[in-house]
C-alpha cells in the first residue's frame, strides 16, 4: 500500500514539473521547489490501512476439518473481531485500504478526476468445540469514490 501511496505522490509532482516545463520557467529555483513539494507529497498521499487485510494466498492453505485456530493466528495474528457461542468460537479478519487519487490534488483537475479508492477484506473463520475450523468464509470488496463532475 505504501507503494500506491508514493507512487501517486511522485505522479503529481510529476505533473507539476511537467506544467512548469511547459510554461519554459524551469529553472534551478523551480528544481528546488520541486524537491521541497517531493517531501511534502509524501504527506500529502491520504493512504491509510487499518485493521488487517487477508489475501486469498494467505487463506489457501486453510483447510476444513483439518486447520486450528492456533495455526490460523500464527499466520494472520490477532483476529478483528472474537465472538463465543457454547458450540463454537467464531474469529473474524477485516482490514480496509484507503488511497486517495493523486488528480485529487491538482487545482482544477481534482474537480474532474479526483476521488479515492478503497478496498476492503472481511474473512469469518468458525471454529468448532474441538479447535479446528469447521467453515470459513471470504469477502472483498472494492469501491472506486469520485469528485466533482462526471
Amino acid at each position: 500500500m505504501m507503494f500506491s501511496c508514493l507512487k501517486s505522490s511522485y505522479i503529481l509532482l510529476l505533473l507539476l514539473i511537467f506544467e512548469e516545463f511547459l510554461s519554459k520557467s524551469f529553472t534551478e529555483e523551480v528544481m528546488k521547489k520541486a524537491i521541497v513539494a517531493a517531501f511534502l507529497m509524501l504527506g500529502l498521499s491520504a493512504c491509510a490501512t487499518s485493521g488487517t487485510m487477508v489475501t486469498e494466498q494467505q487463506t489457501s492453505s486453510f483447510e476444513e476439518g483439518v486447520t486450528t485456530e492456533l495455526e490460523i493466528r500464527e499466520v494472520l495474528g490477532e483476529p478483528t473481531t472474537i465472538t463465543t457461542s457454547t458450540e463454537e468460537r467464531t474469529l473474524i479478519y477485516t482490514g480496509i485500504k484507503y488511497r486517495t487519487k493523486a488528480a485529487t490534488y491538482v487545482p482544477v483537475v481534482g474537480i474532474f478526476a479526483g476521488g479515492s479508492d478503497a478496498q476492503s477484506t472481511s474473512v469469518i473463520f468458525k471454529i468448532g468445540p474441538d479447535g479446528v475450523l469447521e467453515e470459513m468464509t471470504r469477502s472483498e470488496t472494492n469501491i472506486d469514490t469520485t469528485t466533482g463532475v462526471k
